[in-house]
């Protein structure tokens, strides 16, 4: 496993972990509500209703049809009559627990938020073909060109078409987990970058001898 994905995924998990412990649940339902906003201002109120209502299927079936988000406030917080049969113990915990259902609220608040971005990914993603198909022919027919007048592939920029993809990709899950609105079109540029860095690493792959 190569170091820069180590760290990539280290960083990720601190920043996932810092939301979780340092942001309000109210922080993040705050911005899934002006993300919304701004889905609905770019791309119109039918399609933000439909990215609201796939992720809100997701959430549901995943994590409410399941029980998980009701066993995870019942281990975490005990319940009204759990404290009355705590005899001396009752308000042990009175800034605690609500501190506790706080980052519940907030994780959760944090899934769902991710939810409506991997939905908004979705309404995107049939015009990843009209993308990515001229950036890879176009990426081809130079790779033919070059075969044909011995012209040098660049390993190099080969390399760096690979890591741009890869520091793209690594972004976009980065922002996908922050808790702040995110303008809807940042989906379609990070396509555009993609497409790019694919057609240089097409036009740039070795020649067969």
């Amino acid at each position: 496993m190569s170091k820069p994905f180590v760290w990539a995924m280290l960083a990720l998990s601190l920043q996932i972990l810092a939301i979780v412990i340092l942001i309000p649940g109210n922080w993040t339902h705050k911005a899934v509500t002006s993300e919304l906003a701004l889905i609905e201002s770019g791309l119109g109120e039918e399609t933000a209703n439909w990215v609201q209502d796939r992720a809100s299927s997701w959430y549901v079936t995943a994590f409410i049809d399941t029980g998980i988000q009701e066993e995870a406030y019942r281990l975490l917080i005990p319940t009204a009559e759990q404290k009355r049969r705590s005899v001396g113990l009752e308000n042990m915990g009175d800034w605690w627990f609500p501190l506790v259902e706080d980052r519940l609220n907030g994780l959760f608040a944090t899934i769902y938020h991710l939810l409506i971005r991997v939905s908004l990914f979705v309404v995107w993603s049939p015009y990843m073909a009209l993308i990515f198909a001229p950036a890879l022919f176009d990426g081809w027919m130079m790779r033919s060109v070059k075969q044909t007048n011995f012209q040098y592939a660049s390993p190099v920029v080969h390399r760096y078409g690979v890591r741009g993809v890869a520091f793209v990709v690594f972004a976009m899950v980065f922002a996908f987990t922050l808790p702040i609105a995110l303008d809807p079109r940042i989906i379609p540029v990070a396509l555009i970058l993609v497409a790019i860095c694919l057609g240089l690493i097409v036009s740039n792959m070795q020649k067969r001898i």
